[in-house]
């Protein structure tokens, strides 16, 4: 049975229905005013329309799956259109929350720094202005992403028709060939593969060449970052493109006929999750690369004397073994023997 081989995916999906319900019964009223830095109410973090947004999209989510994995089993004789119709309400429900975001009004570029109010230093109103711009860049941004999830919304709507189509023989594609079914996707990977290098080329065009010698200025990092980002982003986009596009291409040859094995046609997905894996892996060794001396003037300067919250930390200053065997002198260490060096070979004795 399909449920059998997608037994894991279901176990997560479980997981996920799981946190949505647990969610909507959490408390997330704001706290009190007095036991808060700012004034005034404080906003909810999960207020009730994003929870039962979340709950609506995660039951969608998997019900899209048990529709499909059903019509898979043959447990039902549904049409395709219909065991993808969960499927089509999660995309429109994706969509929907996102067209919110989509269509903010945000202008292209802020103003300069004003003049400074009544009791303001210009350097303190030129970092006030600062911290304008990244929230700006992170409004535009977000905007941005939130544009091309609604293209592929789009996209995923119209090849999940042209899908359905051809697995019930119907509408004129049921003896078309897979990599033309497929047209949609092709066509999206194109269009994002052509965006992604427009951001990578249009990157810094309003960033100034600096003449050489002269100091930056913030407002000159500020810019400079953003390209940065921006270059960064298409790259990185660029490079997610390409594991889809690889395991697609392979899926469609495999069902025109092609001898392809699974197992090959699944390497897009063993890459994609050996680098989360290993980028995982690497963040807890990073954990530990930080040195205990800047660890312990870390505590210090949030105020806890003797380092960390107990207060009984203190950096080792000299080898443990060297202290127990010398008294505390890593020179008066116990010698380590050594082996005697190997006996020549019997040709090299004459010489």
């Amino acid at each position: 049975s399909w449920f059998v081989v997608f037994l894991p995916v279901l176990l997560l999906d479980a997981l996920f229905l799981v946190n949505a319900l647990a969610l909507m019964t959490l408390d997330t009223r704001p706290a009190a005013a007095e036991s808060r830095d700012e004034p005034g109410p404080a906003e909810d973090p999960f207020p009730f329309w994003e929870r039962m947004y979340i709950l609506l999209r995660t039951v969608l989510f998997v019900l899209a799956q048990v529709f499909v994995l059903l019509r898979l089993s043959r447990a039902v004789a549904w049409s395709w259109f219909v065991a993808f119709l969960p499927w089509a309400l999660y995309e429109l429900t994706v969509a929907a929350e996102r067209a919110r975001t989509a269509t903010e009004d945000i202008p292209d570029e802020l103003p300069g720094p004003g003049q400074p109010g009544a009791g303001e230093s210009a350097e303190d109103s030129f970092l006030e202005h600062l911290e304008d711009e990244m929230r700006h860049a992170v409004a535009l941004a977000q905007r941005l992403e939130a544009r091309r999830g609604l293209a592929a919304n789009a996209v995923r709507l119209v090849q999940m028709m042209v899908l359905a189509a051809k697995l019930d023989g119907t509408g004129g594609v049921g003896d078309a060939e897979w990599g033309v079914v497929l047209l949609p996707l092709w066509l999206f990977f194109g269009a994002s593969a052509v965006f992604d290098c427009f951001l990578i080329q249009t990157a810094g065009r309003d960033v100034p060449d600096l003449p050489l010698g002269q100091e930056p200025d913030p407002a000159f990092l500020l810019k400079l970052e953003k390209a940065q980002v921006t270059r960064t982003r298409g790259l990185s986009d660029l490079c997610v493109l390409a594991l889809p596009l690889v395991l697609f291409a392979l899926l469609a040859a495999r069902l025109d006929g092609d001898d392809i094995s699974a197992f090959v046609i699944l390497i897009p997905v063993f890459i994609a999750l050996g680098c989360c894996f290993c980028a995982v892996c690497c963040a807890f060794c990073g954990f530990a690369l930080v040195p205990d001396e800047e660890l312990a003037a870390a505590w210090e300067a949030e105020g806890e004397p003797g380092g960390g919250p107990g207060g009984a930390y203190h950096a080792p200053s000299e080898p443990a073994d060297a202290m127990e065997s010398g008294g505390g002198d890593p020179a008066a260490a116990a010698p380590i023997p050594l082996p005697p060096p190997p006996a020549p070979a019997r040709g090299d004795a004459g010489r």
